[in-house]
């Protein structure tokens, strides 16, 4: 490690900070349903048939219903597979918008979610879905104005 090229070692960590946020409005939430639970096989079944055509799941859900989002680009290949592999369910879909806010260290508390949810909920934003990675909050929402964005984007960044 030492005077060679290549990883860099220090001897501090780095403080947590907000590097950017990112506005993704193609986003689609998707709700299957059908009477009765979907069972374990089931949703197993499910989400390895969509995953394995190469379609990203983001926030998936398994409860009453099974829950998950796209991207818009790969709506008309899900909705084959759903119309050919499970016509037997039912589903809904409706346009989401997930904001990211990514650094490095950022959920190593809650101040920053705190923050984050504040201006929202100050801003009349319905907060959908959180999920939350050492490095990334993601958020789905219905709409978030650009305005709002950059408010986030002051306190934050």
């Amino acid at each position: 490690f030492e005077g060679s090229e290549g990883t860099k070692v220090v001897k501090d960590i780095e403080k947590s900070k907000v590097k950017s946020i990112v506005k993704n409005t193609n986003m689609i939430r998707y709700i299957l349903k059908k009477p009765g639970l979907f069972d374990r096989k089931e949703t197993y079944e499910i989400y390895t048939e969509i995953t394995s055509n190469n379609i990203p799941l983001y926030h998936f859900r398994s409860n009453d219903d099974i829950e998950f989002y796209i991207t818009k680009d790969n709506r008309n290949k899900l909705e084959k597979i759903l119309e050919t592999k499970y016509s037997q369910f039912k589903y809904e879909d409706s346009k989401k918008v997930k904001l990211s806010v990514i650094g490095y260290g950022i959920t190593n508390d809650n101040k920053c979610l705190l923050k984050i949810t504040d201006i929202l909920s100050k801003e009349k934003i319905e907060v959908i879905s959180i999920d939350m990675s050492q490095t990334k909050i993601e958020l789905i929402v219905n709409d978030i104005d650009d305005s709002i964005v950059k408010k986030l984007h002051d306190e934050l960044i």
